[in-house]
């Protein structure tokens, strides 16, 4: 399927070559639309339905909804959950009493106990396991929050949770299996503005 690229620095111009594209779609034809957020989509499929009087097997998804998606049946597999920040964040906290209770925590045992310590390290985890950097490469680096990492991953597997960078690499597994093709995969897919800012989120 070719592939075209638009840029353009004014929201209204990349709109209207989204608008171009379905309406260049066949009637009752799937298509998948992935923007920013939900409302972006819904506005733009909207309008389009709007001109054309009726419209079917248009799908609209956010990056998140479709990695979940995607993600779902290797999810059920695993018996793990996809979770947010404040789980994540929980976890993280849990990890770093057992570090602080072990005298594990080196250089960040003085800062530890204040405010927003834990929402700090589960950000930077976050984004290591997002750029997929492996955990024995960061600890090379700093050591203290390669082993808190270490300790995080094995955390989220033995409870049972995906994190964000744990559902996108499901989902881009998904993606390239032939044998386990997702209906939404093979649509005549539209990407309206969709941020990618890191390594996990290029891959899908």
């Amino acid at each position: 399927m070719p592939s075209r690229l638009v840029r353009a620095a004014a929201a209204r111009d990349r709109i209207a070559c989204a608008a171009e594209w379905l309406a260049g779609r066949a009637a009752g034809e799937e298509v998948l639309v992935v923007a920013a957020n939900a409302d972006a989509a819904g506005d733009l499929l909207r309008g389009r339905a709007l001109e054309r009087g009726a419209a079917f097997g248009w799908h609209r998804a956010t990056p998140g909804r479709l990695a979940a998606l995607l993600a779902a049946p290797a999810l059920a597999r695993e018996r793990a959950v996809p979770v947010g920040r404040l789980p994540v964040e929980a976890v993280v906290a849990r990890v770093l009493h057992g570090f602080g209770e072990a005298d594990r925590l080196g250089r960040y045992a003085d800062v530890a106990t204040g405010p927003g310590f834990a929402r700090a390290v589960a950000a930077a985890l976050g984004e290591t396991r997002l750029a997929g950097l492996p955990a024995d490469a960061l600890r090379r680096v700093l050591p203290e929050l390669g082993a808190i990492r270490e300790a995080y991953d094995a955390e989220l597997e033995r409870v049972g949770l995906a994190d964000r960078a744990r559902v996108l690499g499901l989902a881009s597994a998904a993606a390239r299996d032939p044998g386990a093709r997702h209906p939404l995969l093979g649509l005549p897919t539209l990407l309206l503005d969709v941020p990618v800012e890191s390594a996990a989120e290029a891959e899908l």
